[in-house]
């Protein structure tokens, strides 16, 4: 099996099995803070926005590299610990490949190496890890992170 190279600039998150890129500012300075291209937009809004757009831009079949590395995923990390509730409701909705973003802005990562690669599992243990830590309660209408996962 050949070795897959990082490209420069970035580093191989585990998690995701990706190459991220290490040129994205640290988020501590900007945790809760919205990012500087952000609109007056409320934060779901702007969440849903920045979501689609990723969806558009990946396109079915991409690289993992390309999902975690795409300007709107960037920017939804960098609007930080505010947004969580909405990926988490996203990730009931929908699993899909939000843990990057999560790990990042959370630092946690409740997925272990037995559920590793498996998506739906991936999502549930994020969904527990939000129901866990009452990320989801009361944060907007209509989601407590509650949906289950078929697995």
């Amino acid at each position: 099996m050949a070795e897959i190279q990082t490209p420069r600039g970035a580093f191989r998150d585990p998690q995701i099995g990706a190459h991220v890129s290490s040129e994205s500012p640290p988020l501590a300075p900007t945790m809760g803070q919205p990012p500087e291209s952000a609109t007056v937009a409320p934060l779901g809004e702007r969440f849903q926005l920045l979501a689609k757009q990723w969806k558009e831009n990946r396109g079915p079949g991409s690289s993992l590299t390309k999902i975690a590395n795409d300007p709107a995923y960037l920017e939804i990390i960098q609007m930080g610990t505010p947004v969580i509730p909405y990926i988490l409701a996203a990730l009931a909705a929908e699993p899909d490949f939000w843990f990057a973003a999560l790990r990042r802005i959370t630092g946690e990562n409740p997925i272990t190496p037995e559920i590793q690669g498996d998506l739906h599992a991936m999502a549930a243990a994020w969904l527990q890890w939000g129901r866990a830590n009452n990320v989801c309660k009361n944060h907007f209408a209509g989601s407590t992170c509650t949906a289950s996962i078929a697995t």
